[in-house]
């Protein structure tokens, strides 16, 4: 877990910058445990959707805080809103044509929908999972990975991850319902391909718009910490319901997941 006190080794703001930092990321970590709680328990919220889309956006916001304070706070921004607008545009082709994904519908039990069609959470889901992935890589490659390894690799683990989120977005918390039926707890393989495309996408145009030393280990405890996190609920949805290939797939995502933070350098090691 992510302490405040921990932020001196990757916050290189001003004392305002880190207080907001600090409160975001224990609101985040707050949000995290309530949430185990009431999955496990089976408590109904009173706020619904807004309680998963108010957790997706702390989330983001964090990523983004830790990206502002280990870069440019504008090149951070240019970055996260790629992220945004690549993910709307296939998003809403996805819900308007069914393409590339596969037909599918969203509900409301993800909280609010732009024009009536696709969740906010949604295209933030997207910096959520494949930027720390894309961090974690690049890291683990310690500067090896070309500008195409990279993507590639990030790519296979934002698959990895979709593969432990769908079972329990769709089948248990109701967030979208595919409309045909697929290989893996029913969904279509076509949503796997895209999430690869697009992952690579993004985690190319990352490298270009925002080249970067890769970051120590120490530095990454934030964007796996974010990331683990998030993808730790729904695994934990999917176990209580007895899906125990999301739980096979789990534990080879996170040890794998370790792995690659362990090879980052740390900060007492040279460049």
């Amino acid at each position: 877990m992510v302490w405040v006190h921990d932020m001196s080794l990757f916050v290189y703001r001003s004392r305002k910058f880190n207080r907001l930092y600090g409160l975001v990321i224990f609101l985040f970590t707050f949000w995290f445990l309530a949430g185990l709680v009431v999955v496990g328990f089976g408590i109904e919220s009173a706020m619904s959707g807004w309680s998963d889309f108010t957790f997706i956006a702390l989330a983001s916001l964090v990523l983004l805080l830790h990206l502002s304070a280990n870069s440019h706070g504008g090149s951070a921004l240019i970055l996260f809103s790629l992220f945004m607008i690549v993910s709307l545009l296939v998003e809403f082709s996805g819900a308007l044509l069914g393409f590339p994904f596969g037909s599918h519908e969203y509900s409301a039990n993800l909280g609010p929908r732009m024009f009536g069609l696709v969740p906010f959470a949604v295209p933030l889901s997207w910096w959520v999972i494949v930027w720390p992935l894309h961090c974690l890589v690049h890291s683990a490659q310690a500067g090896r990975g070309s500008m195409v390894l990279v993507p590639v690799i990030t790519a296979f683990w934002a698959v990895v991850a979709d593969m432990l989120i769908e079972p329990g977005a769709t089948l248990v918390r109701g967030y979208w319902e595919w409309e045909t039926e697929g290989f893996y707890y029913g969904v279509p393989w076509t949503n796997f391909l895209s999430w690869f495309v697009i992952a690579f996408v993004l985690s190319f145009a990352a490298q270009v718009l925002l080249p970067h030393s890769p970051f120590k280990r120490e530095e990454l405890r934030v964007p796996v910490w974010v990331l683990c996190a998030t993808v730790s609920l729904f695994v934990f949805v999917a176990i209580l319901h007895g899906m125990w290939w999301v739980l096979a797939v789990a534990v080879f995502f996170f040890v794998c997941v370790r792995r690659m933070r362990k090879q980052a350098r740390s900060s007492s090691l040279s460049q």
